[in-house]
């Protein structure tokens, strides 16, 4: 009986050593190897990601409601537009004649532009969290030999780091802002030329403090699920970024508007 007990507050003890979601915020700054060697050691919640993803989901739609309604942006989107229209016009892919018209049709679309937002950025943000979540998993089977990892604990670790990037956001929101330009992160393309446009500019964009921060983060993580070394762990998430960043500059290679 007395042995029977004792099982029994042992096992109330450990129960009551699992981080509450607050400490874990707290944890992913101040001792993430302790974070995420928590998160192994207990069934995975879905709280660790939902609330970040639910944050992440509200600041990125306030922060284009912002920047697009921002004078100095505004002008500038349309400045842009203007640019790329005229330029279909003098390589004959837009006749002259229906150079007006779509002038007209970009203002009916930008009428529309707070529908698009509304639905169209928790969709994207959702698609992009689970399936990077998925690749992070495909990688910790795979590569890092972590048989027993479960998708839930990778998406409760890729949900804790998607704190960084909210960070990101409302960073890139006050230097959009400040600098009257959509999107103006805190990275190399701060200091690049104007005229800097397609691979280069989508490498620039890439080489930032909270992208490198949450790929540090993400390696910590993944060693820690897997039982492997954090240097092992660092190689493949860091050749995995840098093959994402590959097929971005090739598609702004051969698609310059999405290259930046």
């Amino acid at each position: 009986m007395e042995n029977n007990n004792k099982g029994l507050n042992d096992s109330l003890e450990n129960d009551t050593d699992e981080m509450s979601f607050t400490d874990k915020i707290i944890a992913l700054f101040t001792e993430p190897f302790n974070l995420f060697e928590s998160i192994k050691n207990y069934p995975p919640r879905n709280i660790d990601w939902l609330i970040p993803v639910f944050i992440t989901i509200v600041i990125a739609i306030f922060s284009s409601m912002v920047q697009m309604n921002d004078v100095e942006i505004k002008h500038e989107i349309r400045e842009k537009q203007l640019q790329g229209l005229q330029k279909m016009v003098e390589e004959g892919k837009l006749p002259a004649e229906s150079y007006d018209q779509a002038i007209e049709r970009m203002g009916d679309a930008a009428k529309y532009q707070i529908f698009f937002t509304l639905i169209g950025v928790p969709i994207g943000v959702f698609f992009q969290f689970f399936v990077i979540a998925l690749i992070y998993w495909v990688i910790a089977r795979l590569i890092l030999r972590g048989d027993l990892v479960v998708y839930s604990h990778v998406l409760s670790v890729t949900g804790l780091i998607s704190i960084i990037g909210i960070l990101s956001l409302i960073v890139t929101l006050a230097l959009s802002i400040l600098h009257g330009r959509m999107n103006t992160g805190l990275n190399l393309a701060l200091i690049a030329q104007p005229e800097t446009k397609g691979p280069l500019l989508t490498l620039l964009k890439a080489i930032d403090p909270f992208t490198i921060w949450s790929l540090i983060l993400t390696s910590i993580g993944l060693s820690k699920l897997t039982t492997t070394s954090f240097q092992k762990s660092v190689i493949a998430v860091f050749a995995f970024a840098v093959i994402l960043l590959a097929l971005s500059m090739l598609i702004g290679q051969f698609f310059p508007s999405f290259g930046g």
